[in-house]
């Protein structure tokens, strides 16, 4: 059986991604894989560029595919060389340099590219950027910033969203001056409410980083090489570097050339099949950035990755009914070090919609929850990464919420789940051991929780003190072990089972088990007689000097 030509344009974090899910499904025996990339390496982990400019990561370390992943999966990478044109009628693509490769299935994960604002002085007389003026997409770009980092002072970025000031961290790290200057009224407007963008303002400016917002850059400064920049009030700022990270927006202009529609990125349906009007275009699909899906563009890894899993499933014939519906976005974020977490709708949208928010700007924390019908729709959760984990289940589970919403935003869990948890786990913290000491204490009836207390002092008298050698057995309590509690006629009786008991001899090195003697065993059986319907705290099992009971509390 001969194998299909597939064509994948762009060796980014879709397109690769994608291949590697389809030969990961057996797609390796159904296709010959081929792959345009612009750039002339493997496939990296874009998220990670921050990190490399701040010198915290090498670019070797960033590498997800290298070169030769590809050769020991017989694909043919076409590193550097850029698609010019598709021809959908004769099945072919051809690159700026001439070469011709057929295809039977098309795959176009070209991506996004950055967005220029309209500056003036921005470009010489080559149509190239001024000296000192980069923008913030590529490995290349990392590398040339870093390169007039050595030699700069002070550095201005353009664009107060996630890409910007991860850039503005890494010029931070090299030691710069560094300015972000930002059309909106508030940081991050994607993502963050004005509440949230104010709290993340101030925690970058105890950092150093000084922030314009509200403030557009109309012009370059400079002749041959950047000296500032020009803003629309008329005031100026020196620099000698600017970086632009105003945005980003699909590559959709190779797919618009071919005749495909196009809104703001690629029109996909749930097949992920690229259209010509209302028509689906045979054997073409767009997955990545660069794709438009019941009209959203994704630009966060999950959802892409989520495209390129559906649209593998389908082409490797494991599941060719396969659709993608969507993604519900939710993100964890470390933002210059400060814990992020965004998820589903950042403000109201309609009057039953309910707001439970928190805001201590002093610590960098800001916490908001959007309530409709009784569930979690959205949430902002900046500077504590404690709640995040529980935050996102319950978002993502889409389970009524309890009544009172503020719990989600201090505790991982409802206080009475966490005590079920911390009785199940026997957490040896002060703090579970009060929580559980106050919740058996609830319980307990006056004598049964004297009983319990008769034998906690029985066993903190015959405990070992530090330092002293063992005169007999020592007394743990059994993991066998547990009392029971029966009422018979309104009256509480407190009974041992003869086979398990809350105490039982640790067999020690010296002496030997048949050393123990009969008072000693006696007067474990009296303190095993007082005890109570629940086990010691876990101050009390320490003060025993063994583990506690992995059996659970047994009523009648």
């Amino acid at each position: 059986m001969s194998k299909e030509r597939l064509v994948v344009i762009g060796n980014g974090m879709a397109g690769a991604r994608f291949v590697d899910d389809l030969l990961g499904r057996g797609g390796g025996d159904r296709f010959d894989v081929v792959m345009f990339g612009d750039e002339p390496c493997g496939n990296y982990n874009r998220i990670l560029l921050s990190s490399v400019l701040s010198r915290s990561h090498k670019p070797d370390d960033i590498f997800i595919n290298p070169m030769s992943w590809y050769a020991a999966r017989h694909i043919t990478l076409h590193a550097g060389r850029r698609i010019e044109r598709i021809d959908v009628r004769a099945r072919q693509v051809v690159t700026a340099d001439g070469l011709t490769e057929h295809y039977d299935k098309l795959i176009i994960a070209t991506g996004s590219s950055p967005i220029i604002p309209p500056l003036a002085n921005v470009r010489d007389e080559q149509g190239t950027f001024k000296h000192g003026v980069f923008v913030f997409r590529t490995l290349d770009d990392c590398e040339r910033i870093m390169r007039a980092a050595a030699a700069a002072r002070t550095a201005a970025v353009i664009g107060g969203g996630l890409l910007g000031l991860e850039a503005a961290r890494g010029l931070l790290n090299w030691g710069l001056e560094t300015h972000v200057i930002h059309l909106m009224p508030h940081l991050m407007e994607a993502q963050l409410d004005p509440g949230a963008g104010d709290v993340l303002r101030r925690q970058f400016e105890q950092m150093g980083l000084v922030t314009h917002l509200a403030t557009r850059t109309t012009g370059i400064l400079g002749n041959g090489h950047v000296a500032g920049l020009e803003f629309a009030d008329g005031s100026r700022l020196n620099c000698d570097l600017v970086v632009i990270a105003a945005g980003i927006r699909p590559n959709a202009t190779l797919a618009a050339d071919a005749g495909l529609t196009v809104n703001r990125g690629i029109v996909v349906g749930d097949d992920l099949a690229c259209r010509a009007g209302d028509v689906p275009v045979p054997d073409v699909f767009a997955v990545g950035e660069c794709a438009e899906h019941r009209g959203r563009v994704y630009g966060l890894v999950a959802p892409l990755w989520e495209q390129t899993a559906r649209l593998a499933d389908r082409l490797s014939g494991r599941n060719p009914d396969a659709v993608y519906v969507g993604s519900s976005v939710s993100t964890k974020l470390k933002v210059m070090g400060v814990d992020l977490a965004v998820m589903g709708d950042k403000e109201p949208v309609g009057e039953d919609d309910e707001v439970v928010s928190y805001s201590e700007p002093s610590r960098g924390i800001y916490k908001k929850l959007i309530v409709r019908n009784g569930r979690l729709v959205g949430a902002i959760v900046l500077g504590d990464g404690a709640v995040v984990p529980s935050v996102l289940q319950t978002f993502a589970s889409g389970l009524p919420l309890h009544d009172n919403r503020a719990e989600i935003l201090f505790a991982p869990a409802s206080t009475a789940p966490a005590m079920v948890a911390m009785r199940r786990r026997r957490l040896r913290t002060p703090r579970a051991s009060a929580i559980a000491t106050t919740y058996r204490r609830r319980r307990l009836s006056k004598r049964s929780w004297a009983a319990l207390e008769a034998s906690r002092r029985y066993a903190t008298s015959h405990a070992r003190q530090p330092g002293a050698a063992p005169a007999g057995p020592k007394w743990r309590p059994s993991s066998r072990s547990h009392a029971r509690v029966s009422r018979k006629r309104s009256s509480l009786r407190i009974s041992a089972l003869s086979s398990r008991h809350w105490l039982r001899p640790r067999t020690p090195a010296r002496p030997t088990p048949l050393q123990i003697s009969r008072s000693t065993r006696s007067s474990a059986s009296s303190a095993t007689r007082m005890a109570s319907t629940s086990k010691p705290t876990s101050s009390d099992l320490c003060a025993m000097g063994g583990k506690r009971s992995t059996n659970p509390i047994v009523s009648g």
